[in-house]
């Protein structure tokens, strides 16, 4: 909990400026006046110890967010099992999340390098992390150590299923995308997908939270058809769909349920759910991302017999096998 109230001090969010001026500040009239008892009457102006304290404060705040990253990096060595390791970051993900979303992306995708390749390959998770972070590696560069980067991102898309994106992803919710602007959503070319929060009740309403039409036509569903159709199917997976640049997309998608956008209409039948903010929303990389949704789309609709509650159409089947990258 001390962490957490050091995050919110430190973090680069929530007021980021405010707090950066506010501390500078503080500091700075501190140490002038240890320097010169006098000056905080002889001063008006706020600046000058603004100016003199915002070194300090950017030393602090690189300081901490380095022993931050650290003890991250131990909650991870130290787990004894992969559900174990997922289950203790969760609350250190989520605060770092909050107010320092670069360094969420780093750990973020250190994870799923090696969630990912635990699946492919079946190496020990644990102890891979654990060797990587003894050599003091940044955890964006972890895949290097397994084979080369392009090569876990491959293996990612080509073998990834349904439940392998619902076990490992790092999903969050649709209010947090939106009012985060999709910070923690990497640039890369990749699959997404929405789905169901645990415990989750799902009513579909005959209104929708985003745009009622575009260009004339409606863009309301039949309550009945969608009731029916998720019925059918896994009652988890929403809606599948791929991005060349995900952060893009993604963003597109949340602002849209908000009806800030009419540039992401494919899934529109998501925002007719009651409390569809809370919906979960999750990502993968991959670098043929057509070819993963298409697999991920066909996988589901041989299982259910039919597509997920917001997909309306079929990609083309394509090759679990992915190109090779030159």
């Amino acid at each position: 909990m001390a962490l957490h109230l050091f995050d919110w001090l430190f973090g680069i969010s929530h007021f980021g400026w405010v707090k950066t001026a506010l501390l500078s500040g503080f500091i700075g009239m501190g140490l002038l006046s240890f320097l010169n008892p006098g000056i905080v009457e002889e001063n008006a102006s706020t600046w000058p110890f603004i100016l003199s304290g915002y070194p300090i404060l950017w030393a602090l705040r690189a300081a901490y967010w380095s022993y931050r990253r650290n003890y991250a990096l131990r909650v991870l060595v130290d787990a004894q099992t992969d559900t174990q390791l997922v289950s203790q970051l969760e609350l250190e993900m989520r605060s770092i999340g909050d107010y320092n979303p670069k360094l969420y992306v780093e750990l973020r995708d250190g994870l799923r390098c090696f969630t990912s390749t635990s699946m492919v390959s079946g190496h020990n998770l644990t102890h891979n992390i654990g060797e990587q972070h003894k050599k003091k590696q940044k955890p964006k560069d972890w895949a290097k150590g397994n084979g080369g980067d392009d090569h876990v991102i491959t293996g990612v898309g080509a073998a990834v299923t349904l439940d392998d994106m619902l076990r490992f992803d790092q999903s969050t919710t649709v209010e947090n995308l939106y009012n985060t602007n999709c910070a923690a959503v990497p640039n890369q070319e990749g699959v997404y997908f929405v789905r169901v929060p645990e415990g989750f009740t799902l009513h579909i309403a005959d209104s929708t939270t985003a745009i009622t039409e575009h260009g004339g036509v409606p863009m309301l569903y039949p309550p009945e058809r969608l009731r029916e159709q998720y019925l059918l199917g896994d009652r988890q997976i929403l809606y599948v769909g791929k991005g060349r640049v995900l952060n893009t997309r993604i963003r597109q998608l949340v602002r849209y349920a908000y009806g800030k956008s009419t540039t992401h209409r494919g899934g529109r039948a998501l925002w007719q759910i009651e409390g569809n903010k809370q919906l979960l929303v999750g990502w993968v990389v991959c670098p043929e991302a057509a070819a993963c949704e298409s697999n991920l789309l066909h996988q589901y609709l041989a299982t259910y017999g039919v597509l997920p509650l917001a997909n309306r159409q079929l990609p083309p089947r394509a090759s679990t096998a992915m190109k090779p990258r030159g």
